[in-house]
């Protein structure tokens, strides 16, 4: 059996991609407050996310 640290134990991963015609419309950040909504209702207190080089809306939404 896997060892699981009890911190992880709450920890989850999430990916958004917001479509081109979609951007710049504040739809990524309505996206990232719903997300953070549902996985505090789930019991998760951490969000792990990555932001890829250049995404500088991205960057703003955090």
């Amino acid at each position: 059996m896997p060892l699981i640290m009890a911190e992880w134990v709450e920890t989850t991963g999430a990916s958004i991609y917001v479509r081109r015609d979609r951007r710049h419309r504040r739809t990524g950040k309505q996206l990232l407050r719903a997300l953070f909504a549902a996985g505090k209702e789930a019991g998760f207190h951490i969000v792990i996310g990555r932001i890829v080089e250049g995404s500088d809306a991205g960057l703003r939404s955090v």
